[in-house]
Protein backbone atom coordinates (compact mmCIF):
# COMPACT_ATOMS: atom_id res chain seq x y z
CA UNK A 1 0.00 0.00 0.00
CA UNK A 2 1.40 3.14 -1.22
CA UNK A 3 1.70 6.01 1.66
CA UNK A 4 1.01 9.58 1.21
CA UNK A 5 3.26 12.35 2.09
CA UNK A 6 2.14 14.34 4.69
CA UNK A 7 1.10 18.16 3.81
CA UNK A 8 4.25 20.75 4.58
CA UNK A 9 3.32 22.95 7.11
CA UNK A 10 4.93 26.76 6.56
CA UNK A 11 7.67 27.61 8.93
CA UNK A 12 6.88 30.60 10.94
CA UNK A 13 9.52 32.74 8.50
CA UNK A 14 7.79 31.34 5.57
CA UNK A 15 4.54 32.52 6.50
CA UNK A 16 5.97 35.72 6.64
CA UNK A 17 7.09 35.90 3.18
CA UNK A 18 3.99 34.62 1.93
CA UNK A 19 2.12 37.91 3.76
CA UNK A 20 4.55 40.19 2.05
CA UNK A 21 4.36 38.09 -1.43
CA UNK A 22 0.42 38.97 -0.95
CA UNK A 23 0.71 42.49 -0.48
CA UNK A 24 0.85 45.47 -3.17
CA UNK A 25 1.40 48.71 -2.65
CA UNK A 26 -1.71 50.47 -4.42
CA UNK A 27 -4.64 53.35 -3.68
CA UNK A 28 -6.47 53.14 -0.23
CA UNK A 29 -9.44 54.64 -2.41
CA UNK A 30 -9.62 52.13 -5.07
CA UNK A 31 -12.73 49.92 -5.62
CA UNK A 32 -12.42 46.54 -4.74
CA UNK A 33 -15.36 43.48 -6.19
CA UNK A 34 -13.25 41.49 -3.99
CA UNK A 35 -13.01 41.12 -0.21
CA UNK A 36 -10.01 43.23 0.92
CA UNK A 37 -8.31 44.32 4.12
CA UNK A 38 -6.08 47.72 3.50
CA UNK A 39 -2.91 49.33 5.63
CA UNK A 40 -2.65 52.75 4.66
CA UNK A 41 -1.67 52.24 0.72
CA UNK A 42 -0.78 48.13 1.68
CA UNK A 43 -3.62 46.30 0.04
CA UNK A 44 -4.57 42.42 0.64
CA UNK A 45 -7.23 41.18 -1.95
CA UNK A 46 -9.00 38.44 -3.24
CA UNK A 47 -6.88 35.28 -2.54
CA UNK A 48 -4.24 37.28 -1.61
CA UNK A 49 -6.39 38.33 1.09
CA UNK A 50 -7.22 34.65 1.94
CA UNK A 51 -3.56 34.17 2.27
CA UNK A 52 -2.99 36.93 3.98
CA UNK A 53 -5.34 36.34 6.92
CA UNK A 54 -4.33 32.53 6.99
CA UNK A 55 -1.13 32.99 7.74
CA UNK A 56 -1.87 36.15 10.13
CA UNK A 57 -4.19 33.43 12.17
CA UNK A 58 -1.36 30.50 12.60
CA UNK A 59 1.08 33.13 13.87
CA UNK A 60 -0.62 34.15 16.25
CA UNK A 61 -1.33 31.05 17.83
CA UNK A 62 2.12 29.96 17.21
CA UNK A 63 3.36 31.02 20.67
CA UNK A 64 1.08 30.86 23.47
CA UNK A 65 2.32 33.83 25.48
CA UNK A 66 1.99 35.63 22.28
CA UNK A 67 -1.61 34.72 22.02
CA UNK A 68 -3.04 34.90 25.62
CA UNK A 69 -1.33 38.28 26.41
CA UNK A 70 -1.53 40.27 22.52
CA UNK A 71 -4.68 41.24 21.03
CA UNK A 72 -4.93 39.78 16.83
CA UNK A 73 -5.50 43.28 15.95
CA UNK A 74 -2.50 44.85 18.16
CA UNK A 75 0.09 41.42 16.34
CA UNK A 76 -1.39 41.94 13.21
CA UNK A 77 0.10 45.85 13.26
CA UNK A 78 3.22 44.56 14.79
CA UNK A 79 3.67 42.17 11.69
CA UNK A 80 2.22 44.57 8.73
CA UNK A 81 4.99 47.10 10.30
CA UNK A 82 7.21 45.28 10.01
CA UNK A 83 6.93 43.95 6.75
CA UNK A 84 5.60 47.45 4.90
CA UNK A 85 9.72 48.62 5.26
CA UNK A 86 10.62 45.96 2.58
CA UNK A 87 7.98 47.16 -0.10
CA UNK A 88 10.35 50.02 -0.58
CA UNK A 89 13.34 49.06 -1.12
CA UNK A 90 12.76 46.80 -4.08
CA UNK A 91 14.73 44.21 -3.74
CA UNK A 92 14.28 40.86 -1.95
CA UNK A 93 13.87 40.90 1.29
CA UNK A 94 15.69 38.23 3.41
CA UNK A 95 13.11 36.08 5.69
CA UNK A 96 16.01 33.68 8.17
CA UNK A 97 15.14 34.73 11.28
CA UNK A 98 12.70 37.72 11.11
CA UNK A 99 10.02 35.71 13.30
CA UNK A 100 12.53 35.18 16.02
CA UNK A 101 12.96 39.01 15.81
CA UNK A 102 9.56 39.69 16.09
CA UNK A 103 8.23 37.40 18.70
CA UNK A 104 11.04 38.58 20.52
CA UNK A 105 10.01 42.18 20.25
CA UNK A 106 6.24 41.25 21.20
CA UNK A 107 7.28 39.68 24.24
CA UNK A 108 9.80 42.48 25.16
CA UNK A 109 6.31 44.67 25.98
CA UNK A 110 5.92 44.55 29.75
CA UNK A 111 3.02 42.41 30.84
CA UNK A 112 0.15 44.69 32.61
CA UNK A 113 -2.27 44.16 35.00
CA UNK A 114 -5.75 45.46 33.75
CA UNK A 115 -9.05 45.91 35.80
CA UNK A 116 -11.68 45.67 32.89
CA UNK A 117 -14.82 46.55 33.81
CA UNK A 118 -18.34 46.46 31.94
CA UNK A 119 -21.88 46.95 33.19
CA UNK A 120 -23.81 44.41 34.08
CA UNK A 121 -27.81 44.66 34.22
CA UNK A 122 -30.68 42.85 35.37
CA UNK A 123 -29.05 42.74 39.44
CA UNK A 124 -29.46 44.07 42.37
CA UNK A 125 -27.01 43.99 45.59
CA UNK A 126 -29.58 43.94 48.86
CA UNK A 127 -26.34 45.28 51.00
CA UNK A 128 -25.08 48.16 48.01
CA UNK A 129 -22.33 49.52 50.18
CA UNK A 130 -20.64 46.94 49.90
CA UNK A 131 -18.25 45.25 46.86
CA UNK A 132 -19.58 41.53 46.29
CA UNK A 133 -16.60 39.00 45.61
CA UNK A 134 -17.61 36.42 43.04
CA UNK A 135 -14.43 34.10 42.97
CA UNK A 136 -11.93 36.81 41.01
CA UNK A 137 -15.34 38.74 40.21
CA UNK A 138 -16.12 41.76 41.82
CA UNK A 139 -19.61 43.26 41.22
CA UNK A 140 -19.62 47.46 42.49
CA UNK A 141 -23.01 49.68 42.94
CA UNK A 142 -21.55 52.67 41.28
CA UNK A 143 -23.83 54.84 42.83
CA UNK A 144 -22.05 53.66 46.52
CA UNK A 145 -19.15 53.15 45.23
CA UNK A 146 -18.67 56.45 43.07
CA UNK A 147 -15.63 57.32 44.88
CA UNK A 148 -13.94 54.55 44.36
CA UNK A 149 -14.40 54.11 40.80
CA UNK A 150 -13.97 57.76 40.22
CA UNK A 151 -10.69 57.80 41.79
CA UNK A 152 -9.45 55.53 38.86
CA UNK A 153 -9.50 58.51 36.21
CA UNK A 154 -7.86 61.37 35.40
CA UNK A 155 -9.50 63.92 36.98
CA UNK A 156 -10.07 65.79 33.81
CA UNK A 157 -11.92 62.94 32.36
CA UNK A 158 -13.71 61.88 35.21
CA UNK A 159 -17.24 64.14 33.95
CA UNK A 160 -17.36 62.23 30.45
CA UNK A 161 -15.84 59.07 31.22
CA UNK A 162 -18.39 57.02 32.30
CA UNK A 163 -20.97 58.04 29.50
CA UNK A 164 -24.93 58.74 30.19
CA UNK A 165 -27.02 57.66 32.00
CA UNK A 166 -24.64 56.60 34.49
CA UNK A 167 -24.24 52.88 34.68
CA UNK A 168 -26.19 51.21 37.61
CA UNK A 169 -23.78 48.15 38.75
CA UNK A 170 -20.54 47.16 36.96
CA UNK A 171 -18.76 44.42 37.15
CA UNK A 172 -14.80 43.93 37.31
CA UNK A 173 -12.49 41.18 36.30
CA UNK A 174 -8.47 41.53 36.27
CA UNK A 175 -6.67 40.71 33.34
CA UNK A 176 -2.90 40.04 32.58
CA UNK A 177 -2.10 41.20 28.62
CA UNK A 178 0.69 43.26 27.13
CA UNK A 179 -2.28 45.66 25.58
CA UNK A 180 -5.85 46.97 26.14
CA UNK A 181 -7.32 45.33 23.51
CA UNK A 182 -6.08 41.92 24.14
CA UNK A 183 -7.31 42.51 27.88
CA UNK A 184 -11.15 43.34 26.51
CA UNK A 185 -10.60 40.71 24.85
CA UNK A 186 -9.57 38.09 27.67
CA UNK A 187 -11.88 40.15 29.98
CA UNK A 188 -15.15 39.91 27.69
CA UNK A 189 -14.24 35.71 27.17
CA UNK A 190 -14.23 35.63 31.09
CA UNK A 191 -17.79 38.07 31.27
CA UNK A 192 -19.25 35.38 28.64
CA UNK A 193 -18.51 32.58 30.94
CA UNK A 194 -19.72 34.29 33.90
CA UNK A 195 -23.31 35.08 31.79
CA UNK A 196 -23.84 31.83 31.01
CA UNK A 197 -22.12 29.94 34.82
CA UNK A 198 -24.88 32.59 36.43
CA UNK A 199 -27.72 30.86 33.96
CA UNK A 200 -26.97 27.91 34.79
CA UNK A 201 -27.25 28.40 39.04
CA UNK A 202 -29.94 29.92 38.14
CA UNK A 203 -31.61 27.33 36.57
CA UNK A 204 -34.34 28.97 35.46
CA UNK A 205 -35.29 29.36 31.53
CA UNK A 206 -38.68 31.96 31.84
CA UNK A 207 -37.88 35.24 31.71
CA UNK A 208 -38.51 36.36 35.08
CA UNK A 209 -35.49 37.20 35.85
CA UNK A 210 -32.54 37.53 33.43
CA UNK A 211 -29.03 38.99 33.82
CA UNK A 212 -26.01 39.41 31.84
CA UNK A 213 -23.16 41.34 30.62
CA UNK A 214 -22.53 41.53 27.12
CA UNK A 215 -25.93 39.61 26.28
CA UNK A 216 -28.57 41.08 27.90
CA UNK A 217 -31.67 41.40 25.70
CA UNK A 218 -33.82 42.96 28.79
CA UNK A 219 -37.78 43.94 28.94
CA UNK A 220 -39.18 45.48 26.06
CA UNK A 221 -42.78 46.35 25.15
CA UNK A 222 -44.66 43.95 22.87
CA UNK A 223 -47.29 45.69 20.70
CA UNK A 224 -49.31 43.85 18.17
CA UNK A 225 -52.07 45.74 15.92
CA UNK A 226 -54.93 43.87 13.53
CA UNK A 227 -57.03 46.03 10.96
CA UNK A 228 -59.96 43.95 9.35
CA UNK A 229 -62.32 46.52 6.93
CA UNK A 230 -63.62 48.96 9.52
CA UNK A 231 -62.61 47.10 12.86
CA UNK A 232 -59.29 47.31 14.52
CA UNK A 233 -57.61 45.83 17.65
CA UNK A 234 -54.46 46.02 19.51
CA UNK A 235 -52.34 44.48 21.91
CA UNK A 236 -50.03 45.68 24.66
CA UNK A 237 -47.56 43.63 26.65
CA UNK A 238 -44.50 43.26 27.83
CA UNK A 239 -41.59 40.45 28.04
CA UNK A 240 -38.36 40.30 29.61
CA UNK A 241 -37.34 40.22 33.04
CA UNK A 242 -39.80 41.87 35.45
CA UNK A 243 -37.32 41.83 38.79
CA UNK A 244 -33.77 42.14 39.08
CA UNK A 245 -31.42 39.24 40.25
CA UNK A 246 -30.44 39.64 44.48
CA UNK A 247 -26.34 38.17 43.15
CA UNK A 248 -25.52 38.77 46.84
CA UNK A 249 -27.69 36.32 47.50
CA UNK A 250 -26.07 33.56 49.79
CA UNK A 251 -26.69 30.88 47.52
CA UNK A 252 -24.69 32.73 45.45
CA UNK A 253 -21.59 32.71 47.60
CA UNK A 254 -21.78 29.30 49.10
CA UNK A 255 -18.34 27.51 49.80
CA UNK A 256 -18.93 24.71 47.66
CA UNK A 257 -19.61 26.82 45.01
CA UNK A 258 -17.52 29.48 45.18
CA UNK A 259 -14.99 27.31 42.96
CA UNK A 260 -17.60 27.67 40.01
CA UNK A 261 -16.36 31.83 39.26
CA UNK A 262 -12.76 31.08 40.04
CA UNK A 263 -12.40 28.27 37.25
CA UNK A 264 -13.89 30.61 34.68
CA UNK A 265 -10.49 31.98 34.82
CA UNK A 266 -8.35 29.88 36.22
CA UNK A 267 -9.62 26.39 34.60
CA UNK A 268 -8.58 22.96 35.98
CA UNK A 269 -8.01 19.62 35.96
CA UNK A 270 -9.54 17.47 33.24
CA UNK A 271 -13.01 16.66 35.13
CA UNK A 272 -13.19 20.35 36.23
CA UNK A 273 -13.08 21.43 32.58
CA UNK A 274 -15.63 19.27 31.28
CA UNK A 275 -18.17 20.18 34.16
CA UNK A 276 -17.49 23.92 33.52
CA UNK A 277 -18.44 22.97 30.16
CA UNK A 278 -21.39 21.15 30.95
CA UNK A 279 -22.26 24.32 32.84
CA UNK A 280 -21.78 26.49 29.98
CA UNK A 281 -24.03 24.18 27.89
CA UNK A 282 -26.57 23.97 30.44
CA UNK A 283 -26.38 28.27 30.84
CA UNK A 284 -26.57 28.56 27.15
CA UNK A 285 -29.56 26.05 27.52
CA UNK A 286 -31.66 28.09 29.90
CA UNK A 287 -30.83 31.68 27.54
CA UNK A 288 -31.99 29.76 24.53
CA UNK A 289 -35.39 30.39 23.46
CA UNK A 290 -35.83 28.27 20.90
CA UNK A 291 -36.97 24.91 22.42
CA UNK A 292 -35.28 21.83 19.83
CA UNK A 293 -31.50 24.28 20.11
CA UNK A 294 -32.59 24.65 23.69
CA UNK A 295 -33.26 20.79 24.37
CA UNK A 296 -29.84 19.89 22.25
CA UNK A 297 -27.54 22.51 24.81
CA UNK A 298 -28.73 20.36 27.84
CA UNK A 299 -28.38 16.90 26.30
CA UNK A 300 -24.94 17.67 24.92
CA UNK A 301 -24.09 19.27 28.79
CA UNK A 302 -25.11 15.19 29.43
CA UNK A 303 -22.68 13.73 26.96
CA UNK A 304 -20.21 16.37 28.18
CA UNK A 305 -19.70 14.49 31.11
CA UNK A 306 -20.77 11.10 30.61
CA UNK A 307 -19.29 10.25 27.05
CA UNK A 308 -15.76 10.93 27.42
CA UNK A 309 -15.10 8.95 23.69
CA UNK A 310 -16.83 11.83 21.94
CA UNK A 311 -18.55 9.79 19.94
CA UNK A 312 -20.35 11.97 17.01
CA UNK A 313 -23.41 9.17 17.62
CA UNK A 314 -25.44 8.11 20.79
CA UNK A 315 -24.92 4.36 20.54
CA UNK A 316 -27.62 1.81 22.54
CA UNK A 317 -24.74 1.05 24.48
CA UNK A 318 -23.55 5.06 24.80
CA UNK A 319 -26.90 5.77 25.70
CA UNK A 320 -27.62 2.85 28.38
CA UNK A 321 -24.63 3.40 30.32
CA UNK A 322 -24.97 7.37 29.76
CA UNK A 323 -28.43 6.72 31.35
CA UNK A 324 -27.62 4.47 34.29
CA UNK A 325 -24.65 6.71 35.20
CA UNK A 326 -27.17 9.22 35.70
CA UNK A 327 -29.67 6.86 37.60
CA UNK A 328 -26.88 6.22 40.12
CA UNK A 329 -25.50 9.70 40.35
CA UNK A 330 -29.08 11.52 41.07
CA UNK A 331 -31.57 8.66 42.75
CA UNK A 332 -30.49 5.79 45.75
CA UNK A 333 -33.62 3.67 46.33
CA UNK A 334 -33.90 1.28 43.43
CA UNK A 335 -37.28 1.93 41.81
CA UNK A 336 -35.89 5.78 41.65
CA UNK A 337 -32.84 4.94 39.59
CA UNK A 338 -34.96 2.78 37.38
CA UNK A 339 -37.56 5.84 37.03
CA UNK A 340 -34.34 8.39 36.38
CA UNK A 341 -33.31 5.75 33.99
CA UNK A 342 -36.53 5.02 32.03
CA UNK A 343 -37.04 9.19 31.97
CA UNK A 344 -33.02 9.42 30.29
CA UNK A 345 -34.01 7.02 27.59
CA UNK A 346 -37.35 8.54 26.75
CA UNK A 347 -35.68 11.97 26.85
CA UNK A 348 -33.05 10.60 24.38
CA UNK A 349 -35.91 9.63 21.48
CA UNK A 350 -36.85 13.50 21.65
CA UNK A 351 -33.10 14.07 21.18
CA UNK A 352 -32.96 11.94 18.58
CA UNK A 353 -35.64 13.04 16.75
CA UNK A 354 -34.28 16.77 16.55
CA UNK A 355 -31.13 15.80 15.67
CA UNK A 356 -31.65 13.51 13.20
CA UNK A 357 -35.21 13.99 11.48
CA UNK A 358 -34.99 17.67 12.18
CA UNK A 359 -38.27 17.40 14.61
CA UNK A 360 -39.35 21.09 15.58
CA UNK A 361 -42.06 19.52 18.15
CA UNK A 362 -40.45 20.15 21.68
CA UNK A 363 -42.74 20.55 24.97
CA UNK A 364 -41.76 22.88 27.14
CA UNK A 365 -41.77 20.09 30.06
CA UNK A 366 -39.18 17.99 27.87
CA UNK A 367 -37.18 20.78 28.07
CA UNK A 368 -37.16 21.53 31.72
CA UNK A 369 -36.59 18.33 32.45
CA UNK A 370 -33.55 17.41 30.43
CA UNK A 371 -32.64 21.19 31.75
CA UNK A 372 -32.71 19.71 35.14
CA UNK A 373 -31.73 16.27 34.73
CA UNK A 374 -28.08 17.92 33.66
CA UNK A 375 -28.22 21.35 36.04
CA UNK A 376 -28.53 18.31 38.92
CA UNK A 377 -25.97 15.99 37.46
CA UNK A 378 -23.51 18.74 37.67
CA UNK A 379 -24.26 20.04 40.51
CA UNK A 380 -24.10 16.69 42.50
CA UNK A 381 -20.77 15.88 41.26
CA UNK A 382 -19.42 19.51 41.46
CA UNK A 383 -20.75 19.42 45.32
CA UNK A 384 -18.85 15.74 45.65
CA UNK A 385 -16.93 16.05 49.22
CA UNK A 386 -14.58 14.03 47.67
CA UNK A 387 -14.39 15.76 44.28
CA UNK A 388 -10.61 17.31 45.07
CA UNK A 389 -9.67 13.49 45.00
CA UNK A 390 -10.52 12.83 41.38
CA UNK A 391 -8.77 13.85 38.62
CA UNK A 392 -10.71 13.03 35.52
CA UNK A 393 -14.05 12.06 33.79
CA UNK A 394 -12.50 8.46 33.70
CA UNK A 395 -12.23 8.47 37.48
CA UNK A 396 -15.42 9.33 37.71
CA UNK A 397 -17.31 7.05 35.86
CA UNK A 398 -15.02 4.15 37.59
CA UNK A 399 -16.08 5.33 41.11
CA UNK A 400 -19.74 5.44 39.60
CA UNK A 401 -19.64 2.35 38.35
CA UNK A 402 -18.13 0.49 41.39
CA UNK A 403 -21.07 1.98 43.06
CA UNK A 404 -23.23 0.34 40.96
CA UNK A 405 -21.92 -3.00 41.60
CA UNK A 406 -21.41 -2.50 44.94
CA UNK A 407 -25.05 -4.24 45.79
CA UNK A 408 -25.46 -7.74 47.42
CA UNK A 409 -25.38 -10.55 45.13
CA UNK A 410 -28.53 -11.77 44.10
CA UNK A 411 -28.80 -14.80 45.84
CA UNK A 412 -28.02 -12.77 48.78
CA UNK A 413 -31.21 -10.61 47.85
CA UNK A 414 -33.15 -13.10 47.42
CA UNK A 415 -32.35 -14.56 50.82
CA UNK A 416 -33.13 -10.76 52.41
CA UNK A 417 -36.71 -11.18 50.74
CA UNK A 418 -37.67 -14.85 51.93
CA UNK A 419 -36.46 -13.99 55.17
CA UNK A 420 -38.24 -10.65 55.32
CA UNK A 421 -41.29 -12.70 53.97
CA UNK A 422 -40.78 -15.27 56.79
CA UNK A 423 -40.63 -12.88 59.56
CA UNK A 424 -43.80 -10.90 58.54
CA UNK A 425 -45.68 -14.21 58.66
Amino acid sequence: MKKTKPKSVLLPDDQLEAIFHAGRLGNFWDEHEEPYQTFGDLIFEGAAHATFSKAVEALHKKDQTIRDTVSKADFTKAVVKRLRQFYDTGQSPSFSGLWKSLSQEMLGSPLVTFEVMRQIHGVKLVQPDRILVLGPFKIYNFKSHHDLLTAKVLPNEASSFWGRPLPEYLIGVEVVARDGNRAYEVADIYFEGFERILKFLIGRSDEGIEAGVLNYRGRKRNQAYAFCGDSVGSFNGSTGPAQALPLDNPFFKRPDLVRFWDLIVKGGNELERRLMLAADWVGQSYGDRARPSSFLKAAIALETLFTPQESAIITPSILSSLSESLAMLLADLPDERLEVERQVKKLYEKRSSIAHSGSANVDPLEVHSIQAIARAAILKIFTYEELNQLQSTKELLALIKTNKYAGPSLRAASDRVRDRGRTSA
